[in-house]
């Protein structure tokens, strides 16, 4: 018996592949909403029309689409907001910082260099009036006399 070489067309409704390009390819491997929306538009679009999808399945697809949109708009929101934090925070570190100058203070001094770099004397905590303040791109620093800490290396401050 001759084995027919010929290939026959994929059933009606069926679902076809998607040509390359049509999608936009995500480097992740996970689909964006658009892309999930594509998806779901070209699958109605292809349906049988005397068998369609069933319309539980189509409510559950819809729920996720939900589901996945709200979720990318809360994480929009949340990374906003982290910003906004971050920003207060860095406001108030900045606002305390001001407020330790002419203050006296100890200082842990592990935490605590002189102008060139170099740890102050390890033993009982640095003493001192807070008398300046450097703006760094890792923070604010207090100097005490000739040594310099930050804000988070006071261990008390005193009026």
């Amino acid at each position: 018996m001759p084995v027919n070489s010929t290939t026959s067309a994929p059933p009606l409704g069926a679902v076809q592949p998607t040509p390359a390009g049509a999608i936009p390819n995500n480097p992740k491997g996970a689909l964006g909403k658009d892309q999930f929306l594509q998806m779901l538009v070209a699958q109605m679009k292809n349906q049988d029309p005397l068998s369609p999808m069933d319309g539980q399945q189509m409510a559950a697809q819809l729920a996720q689409f939900s589901s996945v949109e709200q979720l990318v708009t809360l994480n929009e929101t949340m990374s906003a907001q982290a910003g906004a934090q971050a920003a207060l925070l860095e406001s108030l570190g900045g606002s305390m910082t001001l407020g330790a100058i002419g203050k006296s203070v100890e200082v842990d001094p592990s935490r605590a260099v002189d102008a060139n770099g170099d740890p102050a004397p390890e033993g009982a905590p640095l003493k001192g009036t807070v008398d300046g303040v450097r703006f760094t791109t890792e923070g604010p620093m207090l100097t005490i006399g000739q040594y310099e800490f930050p804000f988070g290396a006071i261990l008390s401050i005193k009026h």
